[in-house]
């Protein structure tokens, strides 16, 4: 978006550059015929997920293996080595080993059902010892031991997995993810090339213009053989461009989509863009909403791959290529694309198709509807007019005005460019027509902010943002629940912001919160009379209040256990702590299924006596079951 002086590209450039030598240096080679394969060895099975697929707000980390709709299938140990670590949540990997093995990776088993017997008997004492249900703790080498081959748990559905299966990972000590397809598992077999669905480009100048227009224009494309696909016509384009792709792996005997691992461009038979997600650092994760188009995945759910690196991107997955994989696109030029994608095995599937640099026309017809709006694309503000006139605008900024004439006509409308480079504009006039625009400040990535609405404060740190940001913002005065709107959750950001509310204007902040989106409960604390929260997300925060107790209503027992029902349908279920006869006792939780059910740390105790069951939600609203066992 920004266009750096030359020193600031020098210094992005090194950026890169170090950042993808440090991935090379970083990654050892994932070992061949080491690690067995954990669910069902030496039978074919199927896989719901690859590495590298684009997830929210992460890359895939790992292989998902079907287990036949079902939970419960043994799950094998990889190698040799112990358990190093356990988790055990309601969210995230749900139930989960890591395995540390002798030549130093880690393998990580994830969504299980249950742990093996031994394992299980080490978890149950960690449970009341520190009476709470979820635990996430680290072992020495000597305390659990394991042997390739050995059944350390059964798969399950756990966390937040979306049906059964079993989650796998390699990793390395400095936590860089492996592609546990790299070890050749013959368990898996894949010779399905990869599918070209459509193509997008976008305009990064003032002057570029793709099929005579300023901004992100998509297009399907056809599939001429297995292998090869193409689109119906040339592209006419002109100035600065990005292309993005919508691609997608199959493999026989399964109707899932996969990711792919590798892609590259070529133009003119030069390689000017390469991006290999073979391994990469957890702490990478977050850029993939800057490696995909995020507006588009938002907007209409659809996962578009840039085939150049985005300002901010520091991503180490790229080879260093000049312009970071944007093209110039002269006059009078032509220029053959080819966009290479290949899954793990090596299949590869190519998209070729040409683009003829011609000078934009001013007038042409379109079949997009002509309507009033404007649009942010990088540092270019477009306006489209609601008028047929040839009708010079004027761009108000603190009072002055830019006379600005039309850029081109669509179906003779005008549409307008401005560089914001130049100002925020307060407004702009067209004729009859008045846009008033909610710009508030310029904000660039590596700096601080503190930003202040009425009673809201943002802190924006220095890591936040990925990108210059023309921040939009409007603030709206309500008694119980005041609003700010500040930008738009179609803008990814890298780290979290922080946000608060002064209480002293709300009329009462019992159970109340700081909600995103007018109604997604973001952790919320009271502190020096402000409520306080950390985001990831711009957009709209108001104050919600929920002072509705949780729900819990009885389902079953046996002298062993009580299964409950529970619920909460506004801020959520936040903790369940029970009691039998003044004792803790312990609460599995699936909130899935919204399911408590007790379990006893001694196999000969009974559900005798008086049990207190105290479920709270995330707004402090708690709500007691009691009963008496005889």
């Amino acid at each position: 978006m920004l266009k750096e002086n030359s020193a600031m590209k020098y210094f992005l450039g090194v950026l890169s550059i170090v950042s993808f030598f440090v991935n090379i240096v970083c990654a050892q080679t994932v070992p061949k015929d080491y690690f067995l394969f954990p669910i069902k060895p030496g039978q074919k099975n199927l896989l719901s997920g690859v590495m590298g697929e684009l997830r929210p707000n992460h890359f895939h980390g790992g292989i998902d293996i079907t287990t036949e709709m079902r939970t419960g299938l043994p799950v094998y140990c990889s190698a040799d080595g112990y358990v190093s670590r356990i988790k055990v949540s309601t969210h995230g990997y749900g139930w989960a080993l890591y395995v540390t093995h002798t030549n130093r990776f880690t393998t990580v088993y994830a969504h299980l059902e249950r742990f093996s017997k031994r394992i299980d008997s080490l978890v149950l004492k960690r449970h009341y010892e520190e009476e709470k249900f979820e635990l996430d703790f680290y072992l020495p080498e000597n305390v659990l031991p394991v042997k390739k081959g050995e059944i350390i748990g059964y798969s399950g559905n756990t966390g937040s997995s979306g049906g059964p299966h079993l989650h796998y990972e390699i990793r390395d000590e400095n936590e860089m993810l492996y592609n546990p397809l790299h070890c050749q598992f013959k368990e898996i077999q894949d010779k399905m090339p990869p599918v070209f669905e459509h193509v997008a480009i976008r305009t990064f100048d003032i002057d570029a213009r793709i099929k005579n227009e300023f901004g992100r224009l998509d297009f399907p494309v056809r599939k001429i053989h297995s292998t090869l696909y193409t689109l119906s016509a040339p592209i006419e384009a002109y100035g600065l461009i990005g292309l993005e792709v919508k691609v997608h792996d199959k493999m026989k005997d399964s109707y899932f989509k996969y990711g792919i691992t590798c892609l590259e461009m070529r133009v003119n038979g030069k390689e000017c863009y390469h991006h290999n997600i073979s391994n990469y650092f957890f702490h990478e994760n977050r850029y993939i909403n800057i490696h995909m188009d995020y507006e588009t995945y938002i907007i209409k759910n659809q996962k578009f791959q840039r085939c150049y690196i985005a300002d901010g991107n520091k991503l180490g997955t790229y080879k260093h290529s000049e312009n970071y994989g944007k093209l110039w696109i002269e006059e009078n030029k032509s220029y053959a694309i080819e966009i290479i994608a290949y899954d793990a095995e090596g299949n590869n599937a190519s998209l070729r198709f040409l683009i003829n640099g011609k000078k934009p026309s001013t007038h042409f017809m379109s079949n997009e509807p002509s309507a009033v709006s404007y649009k942010v694309f990088e540092n270019i503000l477009k306006i489209r007019s609601k008028e047929k006139k040839d009708t010079i605008a004027c761009i108000y900024h603190q009072g002055f005005c830019s006379s600005i004439h039309p850029a081109y006509f669509i179906n003779g409308y005008p549409v307008y460019l401005y560089d914001l480079r130049q100002g925020l504009p307060d407004s702009a006039v067209i004729g009859k027509q008045t846009e008033r625009f909610d710009f508030h400040l310029i904000l660039y990535p590596g700096k601080k902010y503190e930003l202040h609405f009425n009673e809201f404060k943002v802190f924006i740190p220095d890591t936040s943002l990925f990108d210059t940001l023309y921040l939009r913002a409007k603030y709206t005065y309500h008694a119980q629940n005041p609003r700010l709107t500040l930008h738009s959750p179609l803008e990814p950001i890298y780290g979290k912001i922080d946000v608060s509310c002064a209480t002293s204007t709300l009329s009462g902040i019992k159970h109340a919160y700081i909600a995103l989106q007018g109604k997604r409960y973001e952790k919320t604390s009271l502190r020096n009379d402000s409520l306080h929260c950390s985001v990831k997300y711009f957009g709209n925060y108001q104050i919600a209040y929920d002072s509705v107790l949780p729900v819990i209503r009885y389902i079953s027992h046996t002298p062993k256990s009580i299964r409950l029902y529970v619920e909460d349908k506004q801020s959520g279920i936040d903790s369940v702590r029970a009691m039998l006869n003044g004792k803790y006792l312990l609460m599995y939780y699936e909130h899935k299924q919204n399911l408590l059910w007790s379990r006893f740390s001694n196999e000969d105790d009974t559900l005798t006596g008086t049990l207190i069951v105290e479920v709270f939600d995330r707004a402090g609203n708690k709500k007691v079951y009691k009963r008496k066992f005889t």
